[in-house]
């Protein structure tokens, strides 16, 4: 379900599943099911994070992720606002939850936790560029299928000095 506390609004940052405790020990908080957890964290607990050290991403107008289940997702607004529209799944990872469809606005400084299956359509503010923070090991499957490539071309360029 949703865990939102109105009463602390900042950047955005989203990540989910039981590989989240990193970003959950910020607020005592885990995720066991798919859910979303909007939170602004302080900067202590974001240096501890490594929030800052995060790659980015510069994103404008509309776009949507989708996380499978169990899959964490981590986002962090650094600069820009906008809004975030969550839907969370039954495990089947299709059948919508009922009253899960939430629009959340997004400012700098919200961490966004989610763990899927769940969707989130983002929007930025109107001709306004959002900057994002993201974990760098969901970006890990980018850096794996960069990783053997270049294993193979060296592999061919150590097989081809050796004729």
């Amino acid at each position: 379900g949703f865990n939102i506390n109105p009463c602390r609004q900042a950047p955005l940052a989203i990540a989910a599943t039981k590989d989240i405790k990193l970003f959950a020990a910020s607020s005592g908080d885990i995720l066991t099911e798919s859910g979303f957890e909007k939170k602004m964290p302080s900067n202590p607990d974001a240096e501890r994070i490594g929030i800052r050290e995060w790659p980015k991403q510069i994103k404008m107008g509309s776009w949507d992720e989708r996380f499978d289940t169990g899959q964490v997702g981590a986002r962090y607004i650094l600069e820009g606002a906008g809004m975030v529209v969550v839907t969370l799944y039954e495990n089947d990872g299709y059948t919508p939850k009922v009253t899960t469809s939430e629009e959340y606005r997004v400012i700098p400084g919200n961490l966004v936790e989610v763990m899927g299956p769940c969707k989130l359509e983002w929007r930025t503010d109107e001709d306004a560029e959002m900057v994002i923070l993201t974990p760098g090991y969901e970006q890990g499957s980018l850096l794996a299928a960069v990783g053997a490539l270049f294993v193979v071309l060296c592999g061919a360029l150590i097989a081809g000095v050796g004729h």
